[in-house]
């Protein structure tokens, strides 16, 4: 859910939380060794799993079309690495950095590029909180759900043509794209909208189409959504169940992985499992049922990371496992890709 903290009174919206209230996190910059690199490096060393790749990355902060993107590359960039864009939630991890150091990646022989989604984090309209909580109350859809996704569903392009061309990775390969929360749904949007050739996807607690989110936006507010022309119009362009044809007709066939917590309360197992099981029936129709997986991740709430409100070996737990998920899926799907 979206929780936004005036003061000390919490204000609950529907998607994710956003701790509005909070410290921020502190500003580093591109040359600070406690980037989120060099963080993992050392978490990584201390737990056994550094590999070649972790000690060598290279991290910093771009700015990408005028999006801001915190990358994370190998030392050497080679004709076999490739891109992988991974989008945060409107609550922990919230922002690029707080995905970063929570999904340690740095194993891969991949460009990771963590894009800030629009309207959160350092892209907060003017005015601030106080916008944010007026545009969600008036208009939660199209000023602020659905305008944040499809926002990224626009930018992705972009993005993507620069970061091939300023490491010159092979375009023909794809890419591969990670999305949580409402990051998930911008993922699961642009599967259903943009032309980047995307090689495979990691989908993690996503609201699977507008009215979904709205319906959990009525419930925590107790009051009903106004629909219009314009918020009809979204809920027509996201709902992967009723759209599944348009994923499963791309050119590149996704190599999609759904993880659903068995412990959200938002958005809950069933709606995700309709989706796969509309999708599931396109894959295997094209002789793809490999290429399309849903796993439940066990106490798993909504959020994950720091901040998710699961503690110690618990939160330790699910996230090394959804990283662990996330890795394997990209390596089988997209790095050992022909």
């Amino acid at each position: 859910m979206i929780n936004l903290l005036i003061g000390s009174l919490p204000l609950i919206l529907g998607g994710t939380s956003v701790l509005l209230g909070a410290s921020a996190p502190a500003e580093q910059s591109p040359a600070d060794p406690t980037l989120p690199a060099m963080l993992h490096k050392k978490n990584a060393e201390a737990d056994g799993r550094a590999g070649p790749n972790s000690s060598a990355r290279v991290t910093e902060q771009k700015s990408v079309g005028g999006v801001p993107v915190l990358i994370s590359k190998p030392g050497m960039v080679t004709p076999n690495t490739r891109l992988v864009v991974l989008y945060h939630g409107f609550g922990p991890p919230q922002n690029p950095r707080a995905l970063a150091e929570v999904l340690r990646l740095e194993e891969m022989d991949a460009i990771l590029a963590f894009v800030n989604l629009p309207m959160v984090a350092d892209r907060m309209p003017a005015g601030g909180k106080d916008e944010l909580l007026r545009v969600q109350k008036e208009d939660f859809v199209n000023g602020f759900f659905f305008r944040s996704i499809s926002g990224a569903t626009a930018e992705l392009q972009q993005i993507v043509k620069d970061l091939n061309a300023t490491y010159h990775l092979d375009a023909d390969k794809g890419i591969g794209l990670f999305g949580f929360s409402a990051g998930g749904a911008a993922a699961l949007l642009a599967m259903l909208e943009s032309d980047v050739p995307i090689t495979a996807a990691v989908i993690v607690n996503a609201p699977t189409s507008v009215t979904q989110n709205v319906e959990n936006w009525q419930r925590t507010l107790k009051r009903q959504f106004e629909w219009d022309d314009a918020s009809r119009k979204a809920a027509s362009r996201y709902d992967v169940e009723l759209q599944a044809d348009k994923i499963a007709e791309r050119k590149i066939l996704p190599a999609l992985l759904i993880l659903q917590g068995d412990a959200d309360e938002q958005f809950g197992i069933g709606p995700a499992r309709r989706a796969f099981d509309a999708l599931k029936q396109r894959y295997v129709a094209r002789g793809e049922a490999e290429r399309i997986q849903f796993e439940v991740i066990h106490g798993l709430a909504h959020n994950f990371g720091p901040g998710s409100g699961a503690t110690g070996s618990a939160q330790g737990s699910i996230d090394l496992e959804i990283e662990q998920k996330t890795k394997h899926w990209f390596e089988r799907f997209l790095l050992r890709a022909s």
